[in-house]
């Protein structure tokens, strides 16, 4: 998980972003991002469905989280690959 600080060496947030790091080419990165949209599709299904107003904004955040979750993992990979390859997300 994190580490601590020491002169010149970056803190790593989660076990997630080391797996980001050393994923090369990108097919972790692609990975969760199927995953993430897969949820996403499912959620979106379920929000369409007749919902309360209470369960729609909890299916509604839950699909803006995963967005975002989606977001940081295209944008923590593309940080430590800058000249290795394209992101798809571009």
């Amino acid at each position: 998980m994190a580490s601590h600080q020491h002169e010149n060496e970056a803190i790593r947030i989660s076990d997630l972003e080391e797996r980001l790091i050393t994923d090369e080419d990108g097919s972790y990165r692609d990975q969760l991002m199927s995953e993430l949209f897969d949820k996403m599709v499912e959620l979106k299904a379920l929000r369409d469905q007749s919902l309360s107003p209470e369960e729609f904004n909890k299916v509604e955040s839950l699909i803006l989280a995963i967005a975002a979750a989606g977001e940081t993992v295209g944008k923590t990979w593309k940080k430590h690959h800058k000249n290795k390859a394209v992101d798809p997300q571009d």
